[in-house]
């Protein structure tokens, strides 16, 4: 088996995925990922497509942060594909590549015995530490206010590394034998999949199943306001369901957590 050194190969992903109506573009380095398949929805491009790069110069997660994208350390890839539709649920495509992700981790014997968890929204963790980051991401015409473009942007951390101070304690990365090509077609071969279930909330029951934070007390983020309070379910459309202080219940489709200790 090839190691996570080897260069990301399309005709690997294509062989692995087995679907020819997508384009699969692998580059050396790109600003991001998201921004390309970006550019080329606003460019008209209407193919479903898998765009990845080796490296990242300017990688984008949620809340406007940034994405540490070491040149063959990874894999930062993003779906781009057109529904041309009046609205897009993105907790639910979120979710869903949650669980493409986790479940394409899970096939991986470099893991067999550790901790894989979801937080919500979007994170996948390993051990307690986050390994993926998702940032999903529409594209609207202008004149109709349509949904004509969804990106589903990926980065998953494979090879160890130097992560930079900020992310020392809360990031850590694969490791083992793990074929980045293989491992990316897994992932979206997996969401694909979710995405061709009728019930477009089927995936939340495993979803629900790897929670991180169901039971826990958390602070929710939303824009500037910080509320304290306890999760004590994920609904079935992915909204965080949350007892605060006063007792009152309220479910949060938007914005983020952090745990309390």
């Amino acid at each position: 088996m090839k190691t996570s050194h080897a260069a990301l190969s399309a005709e690997r992903i294509r062989t692995a995925l087995d679907e020819e109506r997508i384009a699969i573009d692998v580059y050396d380095e790109l600003d991001s990922t998201n921004s390309e398949a970006k550019r080329r929805a606003r460019a008209g491009d209407r193919r479903p497509t898998l765009i990845l790069a080796e490296s990242q110069s300017g990688g984008r997660g949620r809340m406007g942060r940034s994405f540490f994208s070491p040149a063959g350390a990874g894999i930062y890839m993003t779906y781009l594909w057109h529904p041309d539709a009046a609205a897009i649920d993105a907790v639910s495509v979120t979710t869903a590549a949650s669980v493409a992700v986790l479940r394409a981790l899970l096939t991986l014997p470099a893991l067999h015995g550790r901790e894989l968890g979801i937080k919500w929204v979007n994170d996948v963790y390993l051990d307690g530490k986050k390994v993926c980051g998702i940032l999903t991401e529409a594209v609207t015409d202008p004149a109709s206010g349509r949904v004509t473009s969804v990106l589903v942007g990926i980065g998953i951390n494979v090879l160890p590394t130097a992560f930079p101070p900020e992310l020392a304690d809360i990031a850590t990365a694969i490791g083992g034998d793990v074929d980045r090509s293989t491992l990316a077609a897994a992932v979206l071969r997996e969401l694909l999949n979710i995405q061709k279930d009728p019930d477009p909330y089927a995936h939340m029951a495993c979803y629900k199943a790897y929670s991180t934070v169901i039971g826990k007390r958390v602070n929710t983020i939303r824009a500037d306001a910080v509320t304290p309070g306890r999760v004590l379910d994920i609904d079935p459309t992915g909204g965080l369901v949350v007892e605060r202080e006063d007792g009152s219940i309220e479910v949060i489709h938007s914005g983020e957590v952090s745990l309390r200790t």
